[in-house]
């Protein structure tokens, strides 16, 4: 039985195919941009996917635009209770390394360090982090507004994704708060 993996919260969306093992079989990188709804069906077309294979729906939750986080929300949803496919969410943030950083815009920052993650004005989230390398999906803008921050822009990882929605899976099983609403 196949994982579908779903991001398309930033302007680096990826979809993937995984096993129940953790292992990823498949991926596909959106084109960098905010055009990842253009992009999301010729994806999922591309990995061969058949709904009637999958066990299982990872998508990321956001942090993200607006938008994006909706795009892959309504198709993971929409796949879930057509095909009563449990359904999983990861925060965008978990997809990448850490220390990881979404600009939020307007001075905030999302970040995840230490396990942890949270809404700041950017200056605070430097601070927080220290001097370590950032991960995150658009580091072009973040230049700007932090030029001196060793930036990695970067795709988030299908890996992380897949490990954290069967993390959550189990723990929402075995814990019996395990709820499919379709």
């Amino acid at each position: 039985m196949t994982v579908l993996i779903i991001d398309t919260t930033t302007e680096r969306g990826i979809i993937a195919l995984g096993t129940m093992e953790g292992e990823i079989t498949a991926e596909k990188k959106l084109p960098a941009g905010f055009q990842n709804s253009d992009h999301l069906f010729p994806a999922l077309k591309e990995l061969g996917i058949k709904a009637t294979a999958l066990c299982l729906i990872i998508c990321a939750t956001g942090p993200g635009s607006y938008t994006g986080i909706r795009v892959g929300a309504v198709v993971a949803k929409t796949l879930s209770f057509i095909h009563k496919i449990p359904l999983v969410g990861v925060c965008t943030l978990e997809g990448f390394s850490e220390p990881a950083l979404i600009d939020a815009k307007m001075g905030g920052a999302y970040i995840l360090h230490a396990g942890k993650w949270a809404r700041q004005p950017l200056e605070d989230a430097l601070r927080w982090i220290g001097d370590n390398v950032i991960y995150t999906p658009n580091a072009t803008l973040l230049v700007t507004k932090a030029p001196l921050v060793q930036w990695q822009e970067c795709y988030p990882s299908a890996e992380r994704y897949l490990r954290k929605g069967l993390e959550r899976l189990s723990n929402a099983t075995t814990n019996g708060d395990l709820q499919i609403d379709y």
